[in-house]
């Protein structure tokens, strides 16, 4: 690691032009050294924090909130669950294929990315919660874990 910071910092210095004889300054050395590893831990801790947000379960206070808004709560069946290779700790995020029966209207398919435990990864057959805008029934939220019950 240290010789690839060492080669970057050598070709980003060569690049610029530096002094008239070749030297470099001390300050255009430590941002390049400091600057270039902090630019590449942004970059990834950005790209994780949009890969995984809304991933998570929602509280059940905030379903609650959803049904006092019109939305509908239906029964859902897991036909497929397939893994995204992110980890985080003890668990990964899946994405998750349901297929929603929200009677009398024709059932709907919706997926989803949700991270799991991976001591509690669901298959396919399983029951779930959905929560779903009866206008728009791709804006949903799942409840996993509990019987699926309609109201």
């Amino acid at each position: 690691m240290s010789r690839t910071l060492i080669f970057v910092v050598g070709a980003a210095a060569a690049a610029a032009g530096g002094g008239g004889h070749g030297s470099l300054s001390l300050p255009f050395i430590l941002l390049l050294s400091i600057g270039i590893p902090i630019a590449v831990l942004i970059i990834v801790f950005s790209s994780l924090y949009f890969a995984l947000r809304g991933t998570r379960a929602q509280s059940p206070a905030n379903l609650e909130k959803l049904l006092l808004k019109g939305w509908k709560q239906s029964s859902g069946q897991i036909t497929d669950v397939q893994p995204t290779y992110t980890r985080i700790g003890q668990s990964m995020v899946f994405k998750v294929i349901i297929v929603v029966d929200s009677s009398p209207e024709p059932s709907f398919t919706i997926t989803k990315k949700h991270l799991f435990p991976l001591s509690f990864i669901p298959r396919a057959g399983d029951q779930v919660i959905v929560f779903h805008n009866p206008l728009d029934p791709q804006q949903s939220e799942i409840s996993f874990g509990h019987p699926a019950t309609t109201n």
